[in-house]
């Protein structure tokens, strides 16, 4: 979501469901929105509470990136603004500054707009819409002119986004937009993996794409994610593109020790591996091979902090929607020169904890179309007939 201005009110809305908007805009937060968020720690609703301690919590930890306006400002708005002590307060402040407001509540966006303020209906949520790619219905006459004008952003993409062309309900062609013309698509021999769909075929793409080293693969239940990334995985490492492979999960919880589980380090952490044995021809056996010749490892968020990542590491995330914003952010923040970060997840299979500070979703919100980036929506399940059935309820 890119507001297009430089510093706006955050209200105490926008606060409790998404804090990290104050790393993402120049924020301005009010003395009365901090004591409402404190006011609602004792609040008795368990679930309102948990969201004022994070808001709370994350104000602390980023409050060098906030403005705060503590100033006293008398109310002088019409009679009919009044209600809530804190609305009346935003408004005033915002009318007496021209400060542009931020607010998911629809009685406080109606105000402001009744008062001729500019105001964002702001929608946490946004990311998660974000799909990576674009679908067109064209004629053969408009086909021929998109043919002629490949360096012209014709359907407004952003960097990285995949165009896919339809001509009498049949797909003609795919393109990638790299910012500056549509490229066609890259795709591994078909004995290392062959695409189901016309997705797959552009997740494939950005996973064999060098110039992209973040790359998100997102979608539903048996979409084929985990198979795409850990294939293209193993075809780089075979080419010598890339040294070894990183398998990371949050399968525990937000930064929480595996130190609780029985066994060795490996023992705790074989079972995070499952979904990749799946996906290898040798299953178990082949998983156990690569890893003792070094070319694959396994890790937590938890002790991945102080890592650096460089020269060739594969670095797949497996269920990167189970991650708030601080974990996606330490394990993210690991990937160095040479290297690649894949994102694998379902924003719909989310444990509830992840839902109001989701690092997956947060990231996707802010960083789609930057040159680095690069985002695939799976939508088909490809698993059986059976599986849809699950995947659709």
């Amino acid at each position: 979501m890119s507001l297009g201005i430089d510093r706006v009110v955050v209200d105490t809305n926008v606060l409790l469901s998404y804090p990290q908007i104050i790393t993402e805009h120049q924020c301005i937060i009010l003395a009365c929105v901090l004591r409402e968020i404190e006011k609602h720690k004792i609040s008795g609703n368990n679930e309102l509470q948990y969201q004022a301690r994070k808001a709370s919590r994350y104000i602390k930890e980023n409050e060098d990136k906030v403005t705060y306006d503590f100033k006293d400002y008398e109310f002088n708005l019409n009679s009919q603004w009044d209600g809530s002590y804190v609305d009346n307060m935003v408004l005033q402040v915002c009318v007496d500054n021209k400060y542009t407001l931020l607010t998911n509540d629809i009685l406080l966006y109606l105000k402001a707009k009744g008062l001729g303020l500019t105001v964002w209906d702001y929608n946490a949520d946004d990311g998660k819409d974000y799909t990576g790619y674009k679908e067109v219905w064209l004629t053969e006459e408009e086909v021929a002119e998109l043919y002629s004008n490949l360096d012209i952003n014709t359907y407004g993409l952003h960097t990285n986004e995949y165009l896919i062309v339809y001509m009498n309900e049949s797909v003609v062609d795919k393109f990638r937009w790299n910012g500056k013309k549509l490229v066609n698509l890259k795709s591994p021999p078909q004995k290392i993996v062959k695409p189901w769909n016309d997705l797959q075929a552009c997740a494939l793409d950005l996973l064999m794409c060098k110039d992209i080293p973040v790359k998100i693969i997102i979608g539903h239940y048996g979409s084929g994610k985990s198979y795409l990334s850990t294939r293209i995985g193993l075809f780089q490492i075979d080419k010598g593109f890339c040294n070894k492979m990183l398998i990371v999960r949050n399968g525990i919880g937000p930064g929480e020790r595996s130190g609780y589980l029985p066994g060795s380090k490996d023992e705790k952490h074989s079972w995070m591996t499952k979904a990749i044995e799946q996906q290898l021809d040798g299953k178990e056996q082949e998983l156990q091979s690569l890893i003792q010749q070094g070319k694959v490892e396994i890790e937590t968020p938890y002790y991945m902090k102080g890592m650096s990542l460089n020269d060739g590491y594969w670095m797949l995330v497996e269920e990167a929607e189970d991650m708030d914003t601080h974990i996606f952010k330490t394990v993210g923040s690991r990937i160095g020169k040479n290297s690649y970060a894949v994102f694998s997840g379902d924003y719909q299979q989310a444990e509830s904890k992840f839902k109001h500070d989701n690092g997956l979703m947060s990231f996707i919100r802010k960083w789609k179309g930057n040159p680095l980036v690069g985002i695939v929506k799976l939508k088909e399940d490809v698993r059986s007939e059976a599986s849809k059935l699950f995947a659709d309820l």
